[in-house]
């Protein structure tokens, strides 16, 4: 069997979304260690800083500043020129150069003849349009006008799937390919530290809920420090994450100052950025972990807490019921602040018996392998139809 080489052009521009990241780490990663000779995937990125580390057999680590519009008159042309024309001659030129059967995970415009399968994370500015400002509506619109010429599209749920029916009914001749991914723990193979040395090293209580995700407003951190206030127990919630919300500029600061004036600083903990062994630390001793969000495509903090097998306490999001219905969960909707403030009361009083394993071994590699499986079984699929490769004439 020939190994078919994929380029993945993946930009992040000014603000580096770290669940992208995440996502992209694991598909190389699993690529390196799963593959074999099936596929050889070219990552061209304007953040080669963070994948550098996983160069390998499988898998090179391209630089491309181009990707960034910003980075020169030549981006910023062709980014112009993509949104008029939906063509980006630049960037396939440099796509093109690596000879790829299949362009994932995103798209040279609708010249290419090579065939493509862009990825959409989610749908969350349909769902929430005023989250989005009216360039970045506009430009996700553009990308999936672009999307329905190409006529392949990677999803990473069920969940988002539906809301691809039911946004884009025009859309029905698109092939959608679902591919949820797990989590890859980096750490795994580490000795995780000890309850003892993470609280004195981040001054924790040795008894809390962990929530990882990032403060941007569709998290829905505000609904915790409503619950918070009305749980009868002494509840800590220990909060990870970047705190600069471009979308929202003020959504942070709000919640500091809301956070003051109802006195939860000692039970609504913020550490703000971590080093990811202490995001694996804080997971494997927390009671229990905690996902408000609005919205999500396919939660990062959903498959790492099923990996170690936690109980989660998540918004009743269909993505969610579908990533943890088999999973010990509580779910709750994410308006509802007293369903959720019964939920901590819960944990509260009825702890875990014993810290979980960090990492449920065969299982998490079973799954990371079946992900890879499946990546290299939809390449092959796109790689043998040309449907997808539209052109203007």
């Amino acid at each position: 069997m020939n190994t078919l080489t994929v380029v993945v052009p993946v930009a992040f521009g000014r603000q580096v979304w770290l669940g992208g990241v995440n996502y992209f780490r694991n598909l190389l990663r699993g690529t390196n260690a799963w593959s074999a000779d099936r596929l050889k995937v070219v990552l061209l990125t304007d953040k080669p800083d963070q994948f550098i580390d996983l160069g390998g057999p499988h898998v090179e680590i391209v630089s491309c500043p181009m990707l960034d519009f910003r980075s020169g008159a030549v981006a910023l042309g062709s980014r112009i020129l993509q949104r008029v024309t939906h063509r980006n001659p630049a960037l396939f030129s440099v796509i093109r150069r690596h000879h790829p059967d299949v362009i994932s995970h995103g798209h040279a415009g609708v010249q290419s003849l090579i065939p493509t399968l862009p990825w959409m994370p989610d749908f969350q500015h349909r769902a929430l349009p005023h989250l989005f400002s009216r360039r970045e509506y506009a430009g996700r619109e553009s990308a999936m006008s672009i999307y329905s010429k190409l006529g392949h599209l990677l999803l990473s749920s069920e969940s988002a799937r539906k809301d691809f029916e039911q946004y884009y009914p025009s859309m029905g001749h698109v092939k959608v390919n679902v591919l949820r991914f797990p989590a890859f723990s980096n750490a795994a193979n580490h000795a995780v530290r000890s309850l003892e040395q993470l609280c004195e090293r981040l001054s924790i209580p040795d008894r809390y809920i962990y929530l990882p995700n990032q403060f941007w407003a569709h998290k829905n951190h505000g609904v915790v420090i409503d619950a918070l206030l009305q749980t009868r127990s002494n509840v800590t919630v220990v909060c990870t994450g970047s705190t600069s919300d471009l979308r929202a500029d003020k959504y942070f600061n709000g919640l500091v100052e809301r956070i003051k004036s109802t006195k939860l600083e000692s039970r609504f903990r913020i550490l703000g950025l971590v080093d990811y062994s202490d995001v694996v630390a804080l997971m494997h001793h927390a009671d229990a972990v905690l996902n408000p969000s609005l919205f999500e495509g396919w939660s990062t903090t959903v498959e790492e807490a099923k990996a170690m097998g936690k109980k989660m306490l998540l918004s009743s999001l269909p993505v969610h019921m579908e990533q943890a219905k088999d999973h010990s969960a509580q779910f709750f909707s994410p308006g509802d602040s007293a369903a959720l403030a019964k939920l901590l009361d819960g944990v509260a009083q009825n702890p875990p018996l014993q810290t979980p394993p960090h990492d449920q071994g065969a299982t998490a590699l079973l799954n990371q392998r079946r992900f890879i499986d499946d990546y290299v079984r939809i390449i092959q699929a796109v790689n043998a139809t040309n449907q997808n490769a539209a052109r203007i004439e």
